[in-house]
């Protein structure tokens, strides 16, 4: 081969080279931007990339991040619109929280509790009343000492309020005592009921605690659940009564499945977790157990609002190490699960499938859309060594119903 050949040669794979090149690069680039692309092929497009990686069930579809800066999340199920609401800090040095809304894609993002009559502070835990218009949630009381306690993830010292996201007005619908608690409020279908998981203090101080918690108690114990009758048309309670199906303990409301029937969560005794979901009966007055694993945290149980009979839920079952006692917060990593009436249990998410990263995730509030093909997913990350916490994320889970046909 002479040298002229070569040159020709040599300039022909060249050409060859870079039109692969332009090619990757543009499947690449047609790959971010639609949101097909994962984590790790495309770090400087993540914001718009599904995480495969992390949606180890041929049931999701795509999972993608909607928000770097959010926390509860509850999704409105009713037909005049498809808003998601949530929480989200708004001063990184208090870490005060307000309440937000925004499409189910991340945008038209709208503060809702700014400027209002809502004290600012920690406020969150938003839950829509069915008319569409209305969202309850949880702002520290005049009692509280901005603790962490008081946060409303732990609800201590909070009260309960009413938003008109149309007009702002605020209404106060409900005042806690002074170390009492207000925590996780959820409407009924039909909007004429209300629960939320309320303490009442033990009067057992215990010195491990100190000043930490308010009043020096546990706070994990003297919890109950709240059932009111409630009246939109003037924003208030009408009656209440509260109910202990399990005996003393830690309870959690999750949500209404249909007007009679609601989820909770319940700790006996007070331990330092949450463990073990159920169902309850408003008509029967009767509690059914969904969720049982001794030593493993589970909480968050929610029937798929489409006649399925699927619950999801979230739990640290796929971190074999987590077990209490033993294990603490301090060490909690979770996914997202869901089981189904058959009773196989699946698993949605694996956000710590990588063990070698600087951080752990939970997974620790999600909502579903009215017809049960998308959730809205809360994903907190911490550091494992420092335990520092990042903004919490939202992620938008897309079903593959192709997959369940």
């Amino acid at each position: 081969m002479n040298r002229k050949h070569r040159l020709l040669k040599a300039t022909g794979l060249i050409v060859l080279i870079l039109i692969v090149i332009i090619v990757l690069r543009n499947a690449k680039n047609k790959s971010c931007a639609d949101g097909s692309c994962t984590l790790a092929d495309v770090p400087a497009c993540e914001e718009n990339c599904v995480k495969d990686s992390e949606s180890p069930s041929k049931l999701v579809q795509s999972l993608i991040q909607i928000s770097d800066d959010g926390g509860r999340v509850d999704w409105y199920k009713g037909e005049s619109h498809e808003t998601i609401a949530f929480d989200a800090v708004v001063d990184n040095l208090t870490k005060d929280t307000a309440v937000f809304t925004m499409n189910p894609d991340g945008n038209e993002r709208v503060c809702v509790s700014c400027d209002t009559e809502i004290p600012e502070g920690f406020v969150g835990q938003p839950a829509w009343h069915p008319d569409g218009r209305h969202l309850i949630v949880q702002a520290e009381s005049s009692y509280s000492g901005h603790t962490v306690t008081e946060h409303v993830s732990f609800g201590l010292n909070n009260d309960l309020w009413i938003i008109d996201t149309q007009t702002k007005a605020a209404t106060r619908i409900w005042k806690t005592d002074l170390n009492h608690a207000a925590l996780h409020p959820h409407f009924s279908p039909d909007g004429t009921k209300l629960i939320f998981a309320e303490r009442i203090p033990t009067g057992i101080r215990l010195p491990i605690f100190g000043n930490i918690t308010p009043g020096g108690e546990n706070h994990w114990a003297g919890w109950q659940i709240r059932i009111a009758d409630f009246d939109i048309s003037n924003l208030t309670i009408t009656s209440s009564f509260a109910v202990k199906p399990n005996g003393s303990g830690l309870y959690e409301t999750n949500e209404f499945s249909t007007n009679d029937i609601f989820t909770y969560s319940f700790t006996r005794g007070g331990a330092t977790y949450v463990n073990d979901i159920y169902k309850y009966d408003l008509a029967k007055h009767q509690s059914t157990q969904l969720i049982s694993s001794s030593g493993v945290w589970d909480e968050h149980g929610i029937f798929r609002p489409d006649d399925s009979g699927d619950l999801t839920y979230i739990s640290s079952q796929a971190d074999a190490n987590w077990q209490y006692p033993g294990k603490t917060a301090a060490d909690l990593s979770t996914e997202l699960f869901i089981k189904r009436p058959n009773g196989d249990n699946i698993q949605l998410t694996e956000f710590n499938k990588d063990l070698s990263s600087p951080k752990r995730y939970i997974v620790s509030d999600y909502s579903w859309n009215k017809d049960g093909t998308q959730l809205a997913v809360q994903v907190a990350p911490k550091d494992k060594r420092t335990n520092a916490a990042d903004k919490p994320q939202i992620w938008l889970m897309t079903f593959n119903i192709a997959s369940e046909t």
